[in-house]
């Protein structure tokens, strides 16, 4: 029997061990995207925090340079060198931690097979990227997550999207800052708990200046952008692909992410995500 097409003559044999090789290597392609595909918005989120590093550096290291100028132009005083010396030991070392910090989540990458993290200390980690963003606001952040609470997602994935919304939301404070006046003291809360079916929920809410009724089902969409200056959830910062890279790190490790108002004003994003493995044996127990 003739073959129909081009791809296959007389000669030609698909074996089954022809057909596993070919869908072997196909596998091990979408593995290799994947992993470029991680790198890459990891990069785009490093973006977002480019600036933000920098003015804590530099607010870091400013003290420093000033300590050290102090302690050369008075030599002769012993315990002011001393103070001085100690200031710049200090400071050297903060500047140190962000450095370590953004390095690590920068180099990082999770590991092949079941993942899983505590998200209180995930939450912690990603503010102190932030620190210097938060203080700098004005805006009150705060944390209601229960200790031990785990998902089946790695540290690192969890913290870029916990970072996406942050920056989402100090956005969405400093654009409608008049409105925020009007309403008094400017908050966002980290908050989480377990859900049905071993799944957990985790929620970023404020009470900024919301999300305009448009602008909901396209939030995570690539490249979304705002159409009006109440829109600046989604108007600056990696190309408008913060969300978006949100919605696909989360649904790739089973979960789904969704956005709403904040009651009294505001926004909330939840994402429900299956619970790690220490937390469903708790629950178990």
């Amino acid at each position: 029997m003739r073959c129909a097409t081009a791809m296959c003559d007389e000669t030609s044999i698909i074996t089954p061990e022809a057909i596993v090789d070919r869908i072997e290597t196909l596998q091990r392609e979408v593995d290799r995207l994947n992993r470029e595909l991680d790198e890459s918005s990891r990069l785009a989120t490093l973006g977002l925090l480019a600036a933000t590093i920098a003015h804590e550096l530099r607010n870091l290291l400013t003290p420093v340079l000033g300590y050290a100028q102090l302690a050369r132009s008075r030599p002769d005083d012993a315990n002011l060198c001393l103070r001085a010396l100690e200031k710049t030991i200090h400071g050297v070392e903060s500047a140190s931690r962000v450095l370590e910090s953004t390095l690590e989540f920068g180099a990082s990458r999770e590991p092949d097979g079941p993942v899983e993290c505590d998200v209180r200390v995930t939450a912690e980690a990603a503010l102190s990227l932030l620190a210097s963003d938060i203080s700098k606001s004005g805006v009150t952040v705060t944390l209601d997550l229960p200790a031990g609470l785990t998902v089946a997602m790695g540290g690192v994935q969890l913290q870029q999207v916990l970072l996406n919304l942050l920056l989402n939301a100090l956005r969405a404070h400093r654009d409608g800052a008049a409105a925020n006046a009007r309403r008094g003291s400017r908050w966002i809360r980290i908050a989480g708990n377990p859900a049905a079916d071993n799944r957990v929920e985790v929620r970023v809410i404020d009470n900024g200046p919301g999300i305009s009724d448009g602008m909901i089902e396209r939030l995570f969409q690539p490249f979304a952008r705002g159409a009006s200056d109440h829109d600046g959830r989604v108007t600056e910062g990696g190309a408008g692909l913060g969300l978006h890279i949100c919605r696909r790190l989360v649904e790739e490790r089973g979960g789904s992410i969704r956005a709403a108002p904040t009651h009294g004003g505001g926004a909330t994003f939840a994402m429900t995500l299956p619970a790690g493995a220490r937390g469903r044996l708790r629950r178990a127990g």
